[in-house]
């Protein structure tokens, strides 16, 4: 047995988790890109990008890794204080969060998950393309304008994001476009309408006064979710089959 005040080693691969006052960081069963990329972001804000330039010049991320950055160009912090729970109508429990730089091969799995006709739906176009430039910018935001929520369920040290709702800012100061995907054996469980609800919320917090999307009329799930919402709708339909929709928040 270990007498009292012995030292302990573990070899970095056994390492779970790392806790700093700025986070937690999950290593466990991730690459060494993923694993950077955690440390970074659980480090002091003012030694981020340094370490960030440090981790490009040995080739640990790609060349052209990014930080969330504000508009005033610092760090953009996690807005931990979002973080939440919920309990679906399966009986299953996900986490609500904002998303992070670390979500990109998760979010990446969820896009190509979806069949051809789903991505019509969300993208208006037959997407297939979702490398890393596609998708580097929705995990690197600016969480004071614009924010990403994902659903991410986690069994057996299994994490997975199984859906997303966003809002970013326009060209307009008060108002912000929103958007919905969610993996196809996870609709129906009410995660869409608890996303846009809390979002709804958020927004609001970040002084937004009105909601805008657009939406194809074959989309009819997600044409229930906006008319469930309690919302009184704005809309405008356009060519090709696609409606504008807004709503004030208030």
């Amino acid at each position: 047995y270990l007498q009292p005040g012995s030292g302990v080693v573990i070899t970095r691969g056994d390492i779970h988790y790392v806790v700093t006052e700025w986070g937690i960081a999950y290593l466990y069963g991730k690459s060494i890109r993923e694993r950077v990329l955690e440390m970074i972001n659980i480090a002091h804000p003012d030694f981020r990008e340094e370490l960030l330039e440090h981790a490009k010049k040995w080739k640990y991320v790609y060349s052209d890794q990014k930080l969330p950055v504000s508009i005033d160009g610092r760090i953009s912090i996690y807005p931990e204080k979002y973080e939440t729970f919920l309990n679906l109508k399966n009986g299953k429990t996900i986490k609500i969060r904002p998303v992070k730089p670390t979500d990109e091969r998760m979010i990446q799995e969820l896009h190509y998950s979806l069949d051809e006709q789903d991505r019509y739906l969300r993208f208006f176009a037959p997407m297939k393309d979702f490398r890393h430039k596609k998708i580097q910018p929705m995990v690197n935001i600016d969480y004071s304008t614009d924010m990403i929520l994902v659903g991410e369920f986690s069994e057996r040290g299994e994490d997975q994001i199984i859906g997303l709702g966003a809002f970013f800012k326009t060209g307009q100061p008060s108002i912000a476009e929103i958007a919905f995907v969610v993996h196809k054996d996870w609709r129906g469980l009410g995660i869409a309408k608890f996303l846009l609800k809390y979002l709804s919320q958020i927004g609001k917090e970040l002084n937004y006064r009105t909601f805008t999307g657009s939406i194809l009329l074959e989309n009819k799930p997600m044409i229930h979710i906006i008319n469930s919402s309690g919302y009184l709708l704005k809309l405008k339909r356009i060519e090709g089959g696609v409606t504008i929709f807004a709503f004030d928040l208030s």
